[in-house]
C-alpha cells in the first residue's frame, strides 16, 4: 500500500523541515491501522533559491522514503501539484496527500487524519477544517466556501485549504482535465474540490486544529483572480446545472478565532480606497454582467464607504456567475472585473467584524453563505 505525500514549495527553507518531520512522526499511528503502509514524502519545489530542497533533505525523516523533485520553468503551486499527481499515478499510490510547506501548526496526527478516509474507501477527497483567524481566508469565506458548497449541495468549509488527501482514481480524473490558466497557480485547490463535487465523488472533511502559516494578506489581488477564473472556467467546462435542493446550514460552524489585533490595518485601508476607486472605473466601463439595478444598489452604499451587505455581495456574485456561465466570456477578464468588488467585501469585513464575538462571526459567515446559495440558485435556475 503506497502513500505519497507531497510538499509543494517555493522558498520555504524556514518551515519545510518541520512539516516533513511532523509527517514522518505520524507514520507509526498510520501503521497501527495499516501495517503495510509505505510512505514516501516528496518535496515538489519550484526552483527555490533559499535552500528549501537542501533543508528538506536534511530533515530528520526515519520512517518514510524521501525525495525531492524540482519543477523547472515559471513557478506555480498548481504546476507542482500536477507533477505530484503524475508521480502518484505512475507509482500506483493508494492515496496522494498534499500539505503546504509553510504550515507551522502541523502535528503528527495530520498524516493519518488525512489518509484514513481514503484508505478506508469512505472518501475520494478529504478536505481540511481548521480554526483560523477572522483576518485570514478571505477568498474562502466570501467566495470558495459558498460557491463550492452550492455545487456540492452540502457545506464545504475549506475547499481551498491547501492540505488534501485524494484517491488515485480522483488524481487520474484531475490529470485528464486541463486546468484553466489559473489552475497552474493558486487556482489549483478550487479546481480540485470543484472537480470532485461536479463529478459526484465522495468528499469528507477532517478537523486539523489551528492553521498557522505565513499570511497571504498581500497576495489577495494575485490569488483571487486566479481562483475565480479557474472556478468559472471549470463550471463552464462541466456545464454545471444547479440543483434546487436546499443545503442544511443549521449548526454549521466556521471556526474563526476571537483575535482583535489586526497588524495590516493601514495597508487594508489603502486597499479599500483603491478598491472603491476601481469599482467606480469598472462601473464606468459597464461590463455586461453588471446590471443597472445592481449598480444603483452599489451607489447607495459605496458613497457612505459602508460594507456591502451579504445580500448585495450575493447579488453581485450571482450576476457575475450567471453571465459567465451563459455567455461566451473570457474567465480571466471577468475575474479581474470582479476583483475590486471582492476586495471591497473582504476588507470591509475585516473592519466590520472586529467588534464581533466568535459566535457572531460564525453566524455572519454562515448566513452570508446561505444567502449566496439561495440567490445563486434563483438566478441560475431561471
Amino acid at each position: 500500500m503506497k502513500i505519497i505525500v507531497g510538499i509543494p514549495s517555493l522558498n520555504e527553507a524556514d518551515s519545510i523541515a518541520h512539516v516533513a518531520e511532523s509527517l514522518d512522526g505520524g507514520i507509526p499511528r498510520l501503521r497501527s491501522c495499516f501495517p503495510e503502509a509505505e510512505v514516501t514524502i516528496i518535496n515538489v519545489d519550484s526552483s527555490s533559491t533559499d535552500g528549501t530542497v537542501e533543508r528538506f533533505l536534511s530533515a530528520r525523516v526515519t520512517g518514510a522514503s524521501r525525495e525531492a523533485v524540482v519543477v523547472e520553468g515559471q513557478p506555480g503551486k498548481g504546476k507542482n501539484i500536477l507533477a505530484l499527481f503524475r508521480l502518484a499515478v505512475e507509482r500506483d499510490a493508494s492515496v496522494v496527500i498534499t500539505v503546504d510547506a509553510d504550515i507551522t501548526s502541523i502535528t503528527e496526527e495530520w498524516l493519518s487524519l488525512l489518509a484514513m478516509p481514503v484508505l478506508q474507501k469512505s472518501a475520494d477527497l478529504v478536505i481540511p477544517r481548521y480554526t483560523r483567524s477572522r483576518y485570514e481566508g478571505s477568498t474562502t469565506n466570501h467566495f470558495a466556501f459558498p460557491l463550492v458548497s452550492s455545487v456540492a449541495r452540502f457545506p464545504v468549509r475549506q475547499p481551498i485549504g491547501g492540505d488534501f488527501a485524494l484517491s488515485k482514481k480522483l488524481a487520474e480524473e484531475l490529470l485528464a482535465t486541463a486546468p484553466s490558466p489559473g489552475g497552474e497557480h493558486y487556482g489549483i485547490d478550487i479546481w480540485l474540490s470543484l472537480t470532485a463535487a461536479l463529478t459526484g465523488r465522495k468528499i469528507s472533511s477532517v478537523y486539523l486544529g489551528k492553521k498557522l502559516h505565513k499570511p497571504s494578506f498581500e497576495k489577495l489581488a494575485i490569488m483571487f483572480p486566479q481562483i475565480a477564473s479557474c472556478a468559472l472556467f471549470l463550471l463552464k467546462e462541466k456545464c454545471w446545472n444547479p440543483s434546487a435542493s436546499q443545503i442544511l446550514w443549521i449548526g454549521v460552524k466556521t471556526s474563526t478565532t476571537a483575535d482583535t489585533f489586526f497588524r495590516h490595518e493601514l495597508i487594508a485601508r489603502e486597499m479599500l480606497n483603491v478598491a472603491i476607486s476601481d469599482i467606480r472605473d469598472t462601473i464606468h466601463q459597464a461590463p455586461a454582467w453588471l446590471s443597472s439595478d445592481i449598480v444603483g444598489k452599489i451607489d447607495q452604499v459605496i458613497d457612505t464607504r459602508a460594507a456591502p451587505s451579504p445580500k448585495l455581495w450575493a447579488l453581485l456574485l450571482s450576476k457575475w456567475l450567471s453571465y459567465g456561465l451563459k455567455k461566451e466570456s473570457a474567465c480571466a477578464i471577468m475575474a479581474k472585473e470582479l476583483l475590486p468588488f471582492f476586495t471591497w467585501r473582504a476588507v470591509s469585513f475585516w473592519f466590520e467584524s472586529r467588534s464581533m464575538s466568535e459566535q457572531e462571526v460564525d453566524k455572519y459567515l454562515v448566513h452570508q453563505a446561505s444567502i449566496i446559495d439561495t440567490v445563486m440558485l434563483n438566478e441560475l435556475t431561471r
